[in-house]
């Protein structure tokens, strides 16, 4: 009984007619019939509830939302894609990676809980070389990398033109169970590593370098009184620095210069000082323009630990 209705529930057995309007492959099989005698759903076991038979009985069929997605279902096409299997609101883990999408900018974005672990990352229309560099942390200069990759690659990760830049570019996605940020890089390089057979590492190795040391009686006398540091070292018209520091200046040219810069002398006080035009192809000049100042770059050659992308053997 049901409310005090006594419901009658007829059976038939391996009735053919039965079996062409419902066919299954898996038992049990569960056909929803309304009072109206409309098919509602057509489910497995997991779905035969209380709460749904209520439901059902009386004509809630909100209750059946998402229900019948198998009388949908396209198996060649992929989950969650007009509807597809659904939305995809139950995703646990997901990494997707498309190409280049048009009418979309480039953006990175990330998704965090309220305990700052990630739980989605995006790269929209991201260069693949920016793809690699994210995956492995590096955030230096693109021309002090080392390709250990034929040039077809290479160029792949260096485009020169528009058209290049897009026809190598990706947006990817990731929906993660909540990681750590070094976790997500490690899922983003796993990734890169499965699509493009590429990966990166660090690697000490002799480089040229510049030695910076210090003239203290020169330097001395652009000492500052010390206070608020303003920096306006990468500035195209005038590139200056008020109570700044040897590291700060030494990190602008290391930035700046067509070598690395290893920082051998340090001073305890700050100081205030302009710079020559930014250094070009020819550092000459501004080597020269430091010197004056009580700065010198020494060239030299160094072990620095260097970012390295090279080729996976193919997997078959």
């Amino acid at each position: 009984t049901y409310n005090g209705e006594r419901l009658s529930l007829p059976s038939v057995y391996n009735d053919s007619l039965a079996g062409a309007y419902f066919p299954n492959t898996a038992i049990p099989h569960y056909v929803w019939i309304s009072p109206e005698q409309r098919v509602l759903a057509i489910t497995g076991p997991d779905e035969l509830t209380a709460a749904n038979i209520e439901a059902v009985i009386a004509g809630r069929v909100t209750a059946f939302y998402g229900l019948h997605l198998m009388d949908f279902f396209a198996s060649d096409k992929p989950l969650f894609v007009e509807g597809n299997a659904g939305d995809g609101e139950g995703i646990q883990y997901r990494s997707t990676l498309s190409s280049y999408i048009p009418g979309m900018g480039s953006l990175t974005h990330t998704t965090r809980g309220a305990d700052m672990l990630v739980r989605q990352y995006k790269m929209i229309n991201s260069p693949l070389l920016q793809l690699i560099t994210r995956a492995y942390n590096y955030h230096g200069r693109a021309d002090r990398i080392l390709f250990y990759v034929n040039d077809s690659i290479k160029n792949c990760m260096l485009p020169v033109t528009d058209r290049a830049v897009k026809a190598n570019s990706y947006s990817y996605e990731l929906i993660t169970p909540p990681i750590s940020s070094k976790a997500l890089s490690a899922a983003i390089s796993k990734d890169v590593e499965r699509w493009f057979e590429l990966a990166g590492k660090y690697e000490e190795q002799e480089t040229p370098v510049y030695i910076l040391t210090v003239d203290t009686i020169l330097l001395q006398r652009y000492k500052s009184a010390g206070g608020k540091l303003i920096d306006h070292l990468n500035d195209a018209d005038s590139s200056y620095i008020i109570n700044g520091s040897l590291a700060s200046v030494s990190a602008y040219m290391n930035e700046r210069m067509d070598r690395y810069v290893i920082q051998q002398d340090s001073i305890g006080y700050q100081f205030t000082i302009s710079l020559p035009p930014r250094p070009g192809n020819n550092c000459q000049p501004f080597i020269a323009a430091l010197a004056g100042m009580g700065i010198t770059l020494s060239p030299a050659t160094r072990p620095v630990k260097r970012f390295i992308i090279y080729q996976l053997p193919k997997q078959l």
